[in-house]
């Protein structure tokens, strides 16, 4: 299964575990989950002690293939999210 099959099939309030470019990790519990298999895949990801941080990956798919999932993650003082990495692996936590 891809990465992208993987998130694609997280559900609403599961713990997302992700490692991005290879050492880092970011967790959480997938809040909106946007994924249509011929289209896009987007999980919010709520997991920062302030609220007013949000973070997700994104990938999206382009000439039948799909871009690499990226981490974004943006605060009220940015203007736009800002991509802090390629994950490279997830794992979905147990309930």
């Amino acid at each position: 299964m891809t990465l992208v099959q993987t998130l694609g099939d997280v559900e609403l309030g599961e713990r997302i575990r992700m490692t991005v470019d290879g050492d880092s990790t970011i967790e959480g519990e997938a809040t909106p989950v946007d994924y249509d298999p011929e289209e896009r895949l987007r999980v919010e990801i709520d997991g920062e002690e302030d609220s007013r941080v949000r973070r997700d990956v994104r990938a999206d798919r382009k000439n039948g293939d799909w871009t690499t999932p990226k981490v974004r993650r943006y605060t009220p003082n940015q203007g736009d999210w800002a991509v802090r990495g390629v994950v490279t692996d997830v794992r979905i936590e147990e309930r």
